[in-house]
């Protein structure tokens, strides 16, 4: 609950709205026992020391950070799956950004999707 909503807005907010305009996309697939959640969008990307910068954060739970919507997430899905899980950032400047959120598939989420 909740884990695609901040990263939709952080892609509106801050990949589209200084273009005025661009896309959001939203990829789900399976891959092998994961499901993975891909967030993209075709605004303005981020250098690649906000990257960096963005990324330790992430990984340091203790690390204070702006980006508390991400952190959120990244902390709620990894708290409830396990240190494999969460998400994964993925940005050029002037590109875009993409977001992958990993989940593993339950055993019970597994049998309906294969029927």
């Amino acid at each position: 609950k909740l884990s695609l909503q901040p990263i939709v807005e952080n892609a509106i907010q801050h990949g589209l709205k200084q273009r005025g305009r661009g896309t959001v996309g939203l990829t789900v697939e399976r891959r092998e026992r994961d499901l993975v959640i891909t967030v993209y969008d075709d605004g303005v990307g981020m250098s690649s020391e906000t990257l960096n910068r963005l990324n330790r954060t992430l990984s340091d739970p203790e690390a204070p950070g702006k980006n508390v919507g991400l952190k959120n997430v990244h902390e709620r899905i990894k708290s409830v799956f396990g240190e494999a899980y969460g998400i994964v950032i993925n940005s050029r400047e002037h590109i875009g950004t993409s977001i992958l959120l990993t989940f593993p598939i339950m055993e019970e989420t597994a049998k309906r999707m294969e029927t």
